[in-house]
């Protein structure tokens, strides 16, 4: 994930943390939160689906100054 500006550019001199909460069968494995000063604006982190539990997960990236968007999987 990144932050960028509404001319797609990347942002990587934003400060602060991004926190990010999973609903559904998996669970995630990274930092959380992500301190984007040290990452440059970017980062990520890997979702690990939940072996023989297939459904929606929502992801939602959470920032304080920023807000939230979210993202859906749906595993098989």
């Amino acid at each position: 994930f990144g932050v960028h500006d509404k001319f797609g550019a990347l942002r990587t001199f934003l400060e602060g943390q991004v926190r990010l909460h999973l609903r559904g069968p998996a669970s995630i494995v990274g930092d959380n939160p992500f301190d984007l000063a040290v990452s440059g604006g970017a980062g990520a982190v890997w979702v690990r689906t939940l072996a023989g539990q297939p459904g929606k997960i929502a992801i939602t990236a959470k920032h304080l100054e920023l807000g939230e968007t979210s993202v859906e999987i749906h595993a098989r």
